[in-house]
């Protein structure tokens, strides 16, 4: 596998344990201690129940191997609409979500949509030749930093239309009524503080570059 790849698999793996390891800590912050017990309970149990962990780097693999197919010539919506189910991973997701209810439709389109959009988008960085770490792989892709901004800023539009969905029908989560509305509030927060940590890295990255 190609030096690019590498680096991508790693930093997505490195992205999930501080994404994860901040989520806990904000649900520390911004409910009492029981309720964010609470909620970080369900959270690991989920996290285990689907082998979030387990899985990341194969699930990584697999999208940068449809992200290549991109660059022989497939056609990424169908890539996205072939592999969507297997890019969900629906046969662990079901097991904490409804994935069969009509509520889940909403996401299941969005997240098809997304993934075609950015297949592209991955391959791109894919094709960097021999980048010395994460941060020189994304300077050579994207010279223009206003891409990334744009990649970054698709990510949270995702989410937000997940979250407004999970307000929308709180019973497709397979976890208690009485937490859901507190787990959609802390995702919302989290996926904005989130973005907003990386947009701050990304523009420091570019101006280091530019000094």
């Amino acid at each position: 596998m190609r030096a690019s790849d590498e680096i991508l698999v790693r930093k997505a793996l490195l992205d999930y344990d501080r994404g994860l390891e901040d989520a806990r800590a904000r649900l520390r912050l911004d409910h009492n201690r029981l309720v964010a017990a609470t909620i970080d309970k369900v959270l690991m149990t989920a996290v285990r129940t689907i082998h979030l962990r387990e899985n990341m780097e194969d699930d990584v693999r697999f999208l940068l191997t449809l992200a290549h197919a991109t660059r022989g010539g497939a056609d990424a919506h169908e890539l996205a609409e072939e592999h969507l189910d297997r890019i969900l991973r629906l046969d662990r997701l079901k097991l904490i979500v409804r994935v069969h209810d009509a509520g889940f439709q909403t996401i299941r389109d969005a997240c098809r949509a997304a993934f075609a959009a950015r297949l592209p988008d991955l391959a791109h960085m894919a094709a960097v030749e021999n980048p010395h770490d994460y941060d020189d792989l994304l300077l050579q892709a994207y010279p223009d930093p206003a891409a990334v901004d744009a990649i970054i800023e698709a990510n949270v539009k995702l989410f937000e239309v997940i979250v407004q969905a999970l307000e929308r029908e709180p019973s497709l989560l397979r976890v208690p009524k009485a937490i859901v509305k507190n787990i959609v509030a802390t995702t919302n927060d989290i996926v904005h503080l989130e973005a907003k940590r990386v947009r701050r890295n990304v523009r420091d990255l570019y101006a280091s570059r530019a000094n």
